[in-house]
């Protein structure tokens, strides 16, 4: 909020900090395991989700960046597809999916081991609060937008580190994976 007044110069009487609420008690975790098979996964399967508008300001060129470069993790990316970008999904490891309902993605976000959300200008970002309600970890890009988002795992808009801390991140233990979880 401070930076807000000291960037637009506001009256610090008239701004309001309102955090995101999110319905916790349906985005909540789940039986990994279960929902995976349930969706057709394995257990051993290294997932990870990307919801959300395909275009730029949401990160798209990042994301296909890291696909490309990760070919042992399994990405969905669950959105409205609106141009030719993907018109011959090349992506072995790419799984396109349309919108889902509410309900569809807490099983999506409970299958996952990593919601990656690498949007450059967000509002309110609920996917990463939803994914993380779910208990799943999350990366995003280091943005005035991200800062009030606390638990996730930022980095800075760089290829190089971004998919640094995508490989880093499924190359954790169990246990600390499970602790990211928690959090």
């Amino acid at each position: 909020v401070e930076e807000y007044k000291k960037i637009f110069f506001l009256n610090s009487q008239k701004i309001f900090y309102l955090p995101t609420t999110i319905p916790t008690d349906f985005f909540k975790p789940k039986d990994k395991m279960a929902v995976r098979k349930k969706l057709g996964f394995k257990k051993e399967d290294k997932i990870a989700i990307f919801v959300g508008r395909i275009g730029y300001l949401k990160g798209l060129d990042i994301f296909l960046n890291v696909v490309k470069r990760n070919p042992g993790i399994q990405f969905i990316l669950i959105g409205n597809l609106v141009d030719d970008t993907f018109k011959d999904n090349s992506f072995k490891n790419l799984i396109l999916l349309p919108l889902k309902s509410q309900k569809e993605l807490v099983e999506y976000y409970n299958a996952a081991d990593l919601c990656f959300f690498p949007s450059r200008l967000e509002g309110v970002a609920l996917v990463p609060r939803e994914a993380m309600s779910c208990g799943t970890p999350t990366i995003l890009l280091d943005t005035i937008s991200s800062k009030s988002i606390k638990e996730a795992i930022k980095v800075p808009i760089d290829n190089e580190e971004i998919n640094a801390a995508v490989k880093s991140f499924f190359d954790l233990s169990k246990n600390k994976r499970k602790e990211l979880s928690k959090k």
